[in-house]
């Protein structure tokens, strides 16, 4: 579902001028940047960078698609609600892979916890997080 979601996120940039796309080095989308050269960041492996990074950008007006491995969020939880959740920041989290995150995920109260079983509903889910203001984590099967 990543390649779908890669395709998405391009539609939803296409759309909305704000929709930027933070990442770390392994999920880096040429795609993306090739369109959207500008609006396509990447910080190396460090969760806590592209989290900060992706702050910085909701308080500016932009729209941060923060593109991560489901398996380093569980180190970031506190960073996710301290820093973004408890403020309200428009920042949108995409978990991918496997991960033992869920439930502790879920549990923070005041982030939009998403789940999407199949590629079909993908493209509906990615811009109705556009289109909704606050913080959101999607958990994407590798």
């Amino acid at each position: 579902m990543l390649e779908n979601f890669r395709s998405d996120i391009s539609s939803c940039a296409k759309k909305y001028s704000n929709v930027v796309l933070i990442c770390d080095d392994d999920l880096y989308d040429r795609n993306f940047e090739k369109s959207f050269s500008a609006r396509q960041f990447h910080f190396g492996k460090s969760t806590a960078n592209i989290l900060a990074a992706a702050c910085g950008l909701a308080y500016v007006g932009k729209l941060p698609f923060v593109l991560v491995k489901a398996s380093e969020i569980l180190a970031a939880t506190d960073q996710i609600k301290r820093l973004i959740v408890d403020p309200n920041l428009n920042v949108k989290i995409i978990a991918v892979g496997e991960g033992e995150n869920g439930e502790i995920v879920s549990s923070i109260e005041g982030l939009n916890h998403i789940v999407v079983d199949n590629a079909g509903d993908l493209e509906k889910t990615v811009f109705d997080m556009a289109n909704s203001y606050g913080p959101s984590y999607l958990a994407l099967k590798a």
